[in-house]
């Protein structure tokens, strides 16, 4: 009787330790599908619009936007970088003549949190027809995106003079 006993305590051990290892291996699965679920972020798209197609030098220019997930479902308070691409002129001596070097200038214009609606909204003074840009640089649950360029142009200012004319 007791070699009996003895062949049912193992059995159960060995049955025991069967199911307490099927558990872990099911338990690291759940994990790693949990972890590469973690890894593997949503896509996202950004829009940048303004108001205004022109301003002229020196106002104000209005740019606004969206952070949205691929299937238009709002991110709210995240943070979106506004930069802008610009044309400068400057002068430079080239073998004794003044040139005129133009080059494109990048700089970030502004920082921004969307709202509870994923909007958000900044303002820039503008001095010179510009490109925008909005940047979300993405995070753990959401991967980075940019919107397309907006151009903003400068409008021409044309002045009249007075002139006072005296009739003899």
């Amino acid at each position: 009787m007791q070699e009996k006993d003895y062949w049912s305590l193992e059995f159960f051990g060995m049955m025991l330790v069967i199911v307490v290892i099927a558990g872990l291996l099911a338990l690291l699965l759940v994990h790693a599908e949990a972890a590469r679920a973690d890894t593997n972020p949503a896509k996202t798209k950004i829009s940048l619009s303004s108001p205004q197609k022109a301003v002229k030098a020196g106002q104000v220019v209005i740019l606004k936007g969206v952070l949205t997930d691929m299937n238009d479902q709002v991110i709210a308070y995240k943070p979106v970088i506004i930069r802008s691409k610009v044309l400068k002129e400057s002068k430079k001596k080239v073998k004794g003549k003044t040139v005129i070097v133009k080059k494109w200038v990048r700089k970030t214009v502004a920082k921004a949190v969307t709202d509870s609606h994923g909007d958000f909204q900044i303002k820039a003074k503008q001095s010179i027809k510009s490109f925008y840009r909005a940047h979300f640089n993405g995070d753990a649950d959401y991967k980075g995106a940019a919107s397309g360029l907006l151009k903003v142009n400068i409008k021409k200012v044309t002045i009249i003079k007075k002139i006072k004319v005296i009739v003899y």
